[in-house]
């Protein structure tokens, strides 16, 4: 018999896939349609959970996207037997494989999911993961009021000019995330967390570096944040048209090459409007050895691509 001693054991990846992201794939990106969802509200997508019909005796799920969704419900229903198909409309069919002879197991796991991933922003994009904690406005409709999470985020922000910002507001949103993380358990798998790096070089308080400090300290992953900082200070992109973000974030933003080397990276943001800083990002730690990027975001504008307030 061979001796295995030195041996290396094989690594079980059972987290979420991660695909190539580049520049031309993040451009592409922001064409897409829709980008976000939240199934426990959005009324364009009332029926996920879906009863067999004709000769198909299984359940089924259909999703209107298979970003964030295929991955999160792998991950959290990993013993849920099960087969993916993604349709030409780029609809998400995930077919319960055993729901005609499990006794409702595998129906009320898809029930318990949806419940879960439903009360969040689920986002289309390049990253492994992405999802926001909740829409700026109601709904998503920039007609309506402030969401929860949207107060929060305006009343936490030290914004240029301002000397001030809401410290209780911040730390209200650090929990906000906290809690979701512990209920999205699609992101246990992350080993490591940084914050999107300000668009400033020096800045008396980052929204996103304390949100990521806080969730490291919370969860005992590491905080490497430090690894990823802006170089040289660029616009604010939330201002720019999509057309102009990327070239306006090229060459702004470091990554220390060996930080990264085989992690599972969770990127913190406090806000998401076209996701292409976020993606960038996602890109450069790709480059430089990560295995997986996912995102986490407090707040999805209305839009992708323009500033709604």
């Amino acid at each position: 018999m061979a001796d295995l001693g030195d041996t290396e054991p094989s690594v079980i990846d059972l987290g979420p896939d991660q695909k190539p992201i580049t520049e031309d794939l993040i451009c592409e990106m922001v064409s897409w349609t829709p980008r976000r969802v939240k199934l426990a509200s959005d009324s364009f997508w009332p029926n996920v959970l879906q009863q067999p019909s004709g000769d198909y005796r299984n359940w089924l799920l259909v999703l209107p996207f298979p970003e964030t969704f295929q991955n999160a419900f792998e991950t959290m229903c990993f013993d849920v037997t099960h087969r993916v198909h993604v349709a030409e409309n780029n609809r998400c069919c995930i077919f319960l494989n055993d729901s005609h002879s499990d006794g409702g197991k595998s129906v009320n796991r898809a029930k318990a999911w949806i419940k879960t991933v439903g009360q969040h922003i689920a986002i289309r994009d390049r990253l492994a993961l992405s999802f926001a904690l909740d829409y700026r406005m109601e709904s998503g409709d920039p007609q309506k009021k402030k969401t929860v999470v949207g107060d929060l985020c305006r009343r936490a922000k030290l914004y240029e000019g301002s000397t001030s910002h809401d410290r209780e507001a911040a730390k209200q949103l650090a929990q906000l995330c906290m809690d979701s993380l512990q209920k999205l358990t699609c992101y246990d798998s992350a080993d490591c967390v940084v914050a999107m790096p300000s668009s400033r070089l020096k800045k008396t308080f980052d929204l996103p570096s304390y949100l990521a400090g806080k969730i490291a300290s919370a969860t005992g992953k590491k905080n490497l944040c430090d690894a990823v900082r802006t170089v040289k200070q660029r616009k604010q992109l939330k201002g720019l048209p999509v057309d102009e973000k990327l070239d306006a974030l090229k060459g702004t933003v470091r990554v220390d090459g060996n930080a990264f080397q085989g992690k599972t990276v969770l990127i913190v943001d406090d806000l998401y409007q076209s996701g292409i800083s976020l993606n960038y990002v996602a890109m450069l730690l790709l480059e430089a050895g990560a295995r997986k990027v996912f995102g986490l975001a407090c707040e999805k504008t209305s839009t992708n691509d323009d500033n709604i307030p």
